[in-house]
C-alpha cells in the first residue's frame, strides 16, 4: 500500500469520528427544537456506520433532509446559533453554514427537499415515513431509499464527476439486511427517473459482477449507457455529459429548463 494510499485512509478514518461527533451535535440542537432530521448522502453512511467498511471516501459536508414545514424553523435556529456561520447556497431549497462542533468547522446542508420535482421524484415526507428513528429525531432511510438518494443524486452531478466509489456505496446499502430489490424497483417507479437508475445498476452489476434485479432497458439507456464507461466518460465534454447523461433522463426536461431560466433572471 502506497503512502498516499495510507494517507487516504487515515484521512477517512478521522473525518468519520468528527463526522459522527458532529451529527450526535447536531442532534441535541434538533431535539431542542423538536425538529426531525434524516441524514442523506455521506451523512447517511456514517449514520448507519456503513461507512467503517469503506477504505476511503471523499466527504465534504454534512447534509441533513428536513420536513419542508420545518426547514424555516431550523433555518432560523442555525441563522443565529453562536457556533454557526451562515453562507450564502446556490440552491433555493437548501440552507448552508459552517458549525463549529468536535474541535473542528464543519460544512453543514439542510434540504427541504432532495432536489426540483422536475429533476425527479423523492418528497421528504414519503422519506420520513418509510425511514426508521435512531434516535430522539433521528430518522434513517430505509435502506431502498437510502439506495435511491445515492444514484438520483448521481445524477445531479454526472455532468461533472461519476463518484468514483459508487459501486463499492452501491454494494454496501443494498447489502444491508433486509433490503429488498422488489421494493426498491417499486419505489424506484416513483422517481420519474427509473430508466436512469436501471442503467447505472446494470453497469454495476456487469462491473462488480453482480446478479442482481434489472428491469428491460429502455432505448436512451440502451445507446447511451456506453457513455458512463471510465474511459468514454472521462473524454466527454462536459456539456456533451450534462445534455447526454443529465437532461436525457431527468424526468421533466422542460420543466427543468425553464426552472433555471427563472433562477438566473
Amino acid at each position: 500500500m502506497t503512502p498516499l494510499a495510507v494517507s487516504l485512509e487515515k484521512q477517512w478514518a478521522l473525518q468519520q469520528m468528527v463526522f459522527a461527533a458532529a451529527l450526535e451535535d447536531l442532534e441535541k440542537e434538533f431535539a431542542a427544537m423538536s425538529v426531525r432530521f434524516m441524514p442523506i448522502k455521506g451523512a447517511y453512511l456514517i449514520a448507519s456506520g456503513l461507512a467503517s467498511h469503506m477504505r476511503a471516501r471523499k466527504m465534504l459536508d454534512l447534509d441533513l433532509l428536513l420536513l419542508p414545514e420545518d426547514f424555516e424553523k431550523a433555518t432560523r435556529h442555525f441563522s443565529h446559533h453562536p457556533r454557526s456561520r451562515p453562507d450564502r447556497n446556490y440552491w433555493p431549497f437548501e440552507m448552508s453554514f459552517t458549525y463549529e462542533t468536535a474541535g473542528a468547522a464543519l460544512y453543514v446542508e439542510l434540504h427541504r427537499q432532495l432536489n426540483y420535482p422536475q429533476r425527479f421524484l423523492l418528497p421528504a415526507r414519503e422519506l420520513f415515513t418509510r425511514g426508521t428513528n435512531t434516535g430522539t429525531v433521528q430518522v434513517i432511510p430505509c435502506p431502498e431509499d437510502g439506495l435511491l438518494i445515492l444514484i438520483c443524486h448521481s445524477l445531479v452531478h454526472i455532468a461533472y464527476e461519476m463518484r468514483g466509489t459508487l459501486f463499492e456505496e452501491v454494494s454496501l446499502v443494498s447489502g444491508q439486511a433486509g433490503f429488498s430489490w422488489e421494493k426498491f424497483w417499486e419505489l424506484a417507479k416513483g422517481t420519474g427517473i427509473v430508466e436512469y437508475v436501471g442503467m447505472i445498476l446494470a453497469r454495476y452489476a456487469k462491473v462488480c459482477k453482480r446478479d442482481i434485479p434489472l428491469p428491460k432497458p429502455g432505448l436512451r439507456s440502451r445507446v447511451l449507457s456506453p457513455m458512463i464507461r471510465p474511459g468514454v466518460y472521462r473524454r466527454l465534454p462536459v456539456m456533451v455529459r450534462k445534455v447526454m447523461l443529465e437532461m436525457a433522463f431527468v424526468r421533466d426536461r422542460w420543466g427543468l429548463m425553464f426552472e433555471r431560466f427563472e433562477r438566473e433572471k
